[in-house]
């Protein structure tokens, strides 16, 4: 029975991720929108096609999850035999399930690396360490390599000022939680290494920096001032228009808000320019409005817009050569701390090495190493080959994943073509597990919708298709959840704007609709 003989349980937007052959594809799938569902159907289409159900890579994020998902595709193989008993293709691809590339992402690499360990130094027979074990080991590692330094002082500049810095007067427990901390937070990075000796190059050039705004910290902080003022820019205009309505009031005190709102906008080029010339616009002054009776609510308005203003312009208080001090003070410190970490990241390798294990970050950039030149970022042949096994890389929860996964996901795919993501931005949660969900925000941003169009992708990205219908909760609980996210969820907080495309849609009388059809078999 083909996908076709059941379009009854699917809404148009599932449909058309279901069906899409275009190229590269981003599923934004609400909570409860069947997306588990959408991607086995998928699957399975493809299977109607012709394809075999183990020329496919789909990858979940935890052990429970991909054998949960291949519980359920085998499920859907056996049910659909069941009513075609005759029917040999099914009966093969069911067969085939049970040894389908369905597993995590550290599986998959693990099967890589032990069909080439002898490429990347490891013994055929290594072991993956689990997280207690690593633990041991680095603390085992971070006491010996600290140990080493503590009798050599000498030749390891800018030591004892971290030790300062860091450390209390009674040990270095926090300076070894800072050093394993931000080790691992590396990990997530394709060039740790590199990146290091590039934050310590930029150590190294402070002194010849002219403006704070030229680092990092600086960039960074004006950026972040920025969104901040325009966020209050845009309080005083919605005050300003809501005063039109009130003459009175607008009679007394709109001078004073145009007057703020017309110091606002110089502000705002000036933190494009650099932190002093935006610090030289930052004393901002606040007209007295001529007194009036009432409006209390308007002028409560005012006071909490200009309080919240106040508030963010501090943080322009001290001068760039202030801030360039403080950071050269510190320099020293930071580059020890960045030395340290390589030090501790060659000793532990070898401590690894010796023992046969590996860890996960280990399987990821081992077999990044294995598919790609990373000076050049060419893909190996190696991944050229794993290419031409798949028709297709399917990924769940795709908004959990970190930069060196991603790279992996491309190696292997065609021209990253041929890549199914499917996730929810709104669910990601694993950021202190690395996850980097603004992988998924880029693609959110760049790839175009496809609606309930089957057109081929003809840009450079790709196409997304949003599943926005919830067939888990009753609409006055959805309409709660939307009220609240709406006004609470933005780019500055958590890294999304909740619009209508992003709020959840009443599904569950879709369901009820269906339930009364004879074609039913389940949507969320």
């Amino acid at each position: 029975m083909s996908l076709n003989d059941t379009v009854v349980n699917f809404t148009p937007e599932q449909k058309a991720a279901i069906n899409y052959r275009g190229g590269a594809l981003l599923v934004s799938a609400a909570a409860g929108s069947g997306k588990t569902k959408v991607l086995i159907e998928r699957l399975l289409s493809f299977v109607d096609e012709g394809v075999n159900i183990d020329e496919f890579l789909v990858i979940t994020y935890t052990r429970a999850a991909a054998y949960e998902l291949r519980e359920k595709i085998y499920e859907e193989l056996l049910n659909r035999l069941s009513k075609s008993p005759g029917n040999t293709r099914l009966r093969r691809q069911a067969m085939l399930c049970k040894g389908a590339s369905i597993d995590t992402i550290h599986a998959f690499c693990s099967e890589i690396l032990r069909e080439n360990a002898h490429l990347v130094r490891l013994p055929p027979d290594f072991r993956v360490a689990d997280e207690s074990e690593c633990t041991m080991i680095m603390n085992e590692v971070a006491d010996k390599v600290l140990s080493g330094i503590y009798e050599k002082l000498e030749d390891y500049p800018g030591f004892t000022a971290l030790i300062d810095t860091v450390a209390d007067r009674r040990d270095d427990r926090l300076l070894v939680e800072a050093l394993l901390t931000l080790y691992r937070k590396l990990q997530s990075l394709p060039l740790p290494e590199a990146w290091i000796k590039n934050q310590i190059e930029k150590q190294n050039n402070l002194t010849i920096i002219t403006d704070i705004s030229q680092t990092d910290f600086g960039e960074y902080m004006l950026k972040r001032i920025k969104s901040k003022i325009s966020h209050c820019l845009a309080g005083f205009i919605s005050l300003r228009s809501t005063m039109t309505k009130h003459t009175e009031y607008e009679s007394k005190y709109a001078q004073s808000v145009d007057s703020v709102i017309t110091q606002i906008y110089p502000l705002l080029s000036a933190l494009d320019i650099g932190w002093d010339e935006a610090r030289r616009h930052s004393f901002i002054e606040f007209p007295r409005p001529k007194p009036i009776k009432g409006h209390d609510k308007l002028k409560e308005t005012r006071l909490y817009c200009i309080k919240e203003l106040k508030k963010h312009l501090k943080e322009l208080e001290y001068s760039s050569e202030e801030h360039l001090k403080d950071a050269q003070d510190i320099s020293i410190a930071i580059t020890a701390l960045l030395r340290l970490v390589l030090d501790f990241d060659a000793e532990y390798a070898e401590e690894k090495r010796k023992k046969g294990v590996v860890d996960f970050s280990d399987l990821e950039h081992l077999t990044l190493s294995l598919l790609v030149d990373m000076e050049t970022g060419v893909k190996k042949e190696l991944a050229r080959s794993i290419s031409l096994r798949f028709k297709e890389v399917m990924i769940d929860e795709y908004q959990d994943v970190n930069a060196v996964q991603e790279l992996i996901f491309n190696a292997i795919s065609t021209d990253s073509g041929n890549i199914f993501m499917v996730g929810d931005v709104k669910q990601s949660i694993y950021r202190f597990r690395l996850a980097d969900p603004t992988i998924f925000l880029y693609k959110y941003s760049e790839f175009t919708e496809i609606g309930t169009s089957q057109h081929p992708d003809t840009t450079m990205h790709g196409k997304k298709v949003h599943l926005s219908h919830n067939f888990r909760s009753d609409d006055g609980i959805l309409k709660v959840v939307n009220h609240i996210f709406c006004n609470i969820m933005s780019k500055e907080f958590g890294e999304l704007e909740y619009t209508d495309k992003e709020a959840l849609v009443p599904g569950r009388r879709i369901v009820k609709e269906y339930k009364e059809s004879k074609e039913y078999k389940g949507i969320g």
